[in-house]
């Protein structure tokens, strides 16, 4: 105890400049190499999405999708999934057909695919019957690919179904 009573001061000292020193070595060990990691991530996942907007809209023209013979009217959304590595393509085009027996007869395709691969995930084909003053929508086909290796599709039934499995993939 008298020890610490003669050496007091030195001590406080002592212990302060441990701090210090510990509190730049957390400084330079730790926190700018997380710093930069973080920097680093950011990056690429920029870069990442980049790459898949461009790759995106490629696949999009190179389908023919942008070819207005094709299908009237059609759209796509792209995503870069950071947790699944994976950059998404959601392909959304329309025809009409006019029929003096039926009426008007448009059709919709969606169809969720890996931009770099082309493999598929999901698709919805469906279509609606304008008569005099009803129109009913009609889903004619739906699938979705959640095991992503390709190796089984589920059937799904209704348009909200495909939409929630393409935004549980493309909002991530």
């Amino acid at each position: 105890m008298k020890f610490i009573k003669q050496n007091w001061f030195k001590i406080i000292i002592a212990i302060a400049i441990l701090i210090i020193g510990m509190s730049i070595a957390w400084y330079f060990v730790i926190y700018i190499p997380n710093q930069q990691q973080k920097k680093q991530t950011v990056s690429n996942d920029i870069d990442s999405q980049q790459k898949c907007a461009d790759r995106s809209a490629w696949f999009f023209k190179s389908e023919g999708y942008s070819d207005t013979t094709i299908v009237d009217t059609s759209s796509y959304f792209d995503h870069w999934n950071q947790s699944l590595n994976k950059c998404f393509i959601l392909i959304e085009s329309s025809s009409h057909f006019d029929s003096n027996s039926v009426g008007r007869t448009d059709t919709y395709d969606e169809i969720l695919l890996d931009a770099f691969s082309a493999q598929t995930y999901g698709e919805i084909n469906s279509s609606q019957v304008e008569g005099n003053f009803l129109a009913t929508k009609t889903v004619n086909g739906c699938n979705i690919n959640e095991d992503f290796v390709g190796a089984s599709s589920t059937n799904c039934t209704t348009q909200a179904e495909f939409d929630n499995y393409a935004d549980s993939l493309m909002n991530n």
